[in-house]
């Protein structure tokens, strides 16, 4: 679910407005939280969803799609092309509480795909900076 959104160029417009819900497993935005839920949640998931789990990219079994989670979980940050808008880059991270607890995440979109793997890792530890400032912030004032 989309909660807000900040557009910096009319050059393309997502088609996830606030308050809309987003595909469970396309978008960066999406398998960042995925990455961050708890097993049993995940194999739950999984039995449910496995066709749509494997046409994702995210594995064609449940060890597999663990794996894939694992991984974007240790880099802290995930990144897809076109998943979700055709043409764009998004790139995500998580907002955790209370340590691993996911909250939602933090995605940059970027008009265009093909970014090179240093521009990319640039804007990602941005993105992930910019996360982590926002879950100390949550964390250091629990009534949020």
């Amino acid at each position: 679910l989309c909660i807000h959104q900040e557009q910096g160029t009319a050059a393309f417009r997502s088609h996830y407005a606030r308050g809309l819900g987003r595909p469970m497993f396309r978008g960066a935005a999406s398998r960042i939280i995925l990455a961050h839920l708890p097993a049993a949640v995940l194999a739950r998931l999984h039995a449910r969803h496995a066709a749509e789990i494997s046409a994702a990219g995210l594995g064609a079994t449940l060890p597999a799609m663990r794996d894939a989670l694992r991984e974007m979980r240790t880099r802290g940050w995930d990144v897809t092309e076109g998943q979700v808008t055709q043409g764009v880059t998004g790139i995500a991270a998580p907002v955790l509480a209370g340590g691993n607890e996911i909250l939602g995440s933090l995605s940059v979109t970027i008009g265009r795909t093909g970014l090179a793997e240093a521009e990319l890792a640039r804007i990602a530890d941005k993105v992930a900076f910019s996360a982590g400032i926002i879950t100390r912030a949550l964390t250091a004032n629990p009534a949020y």
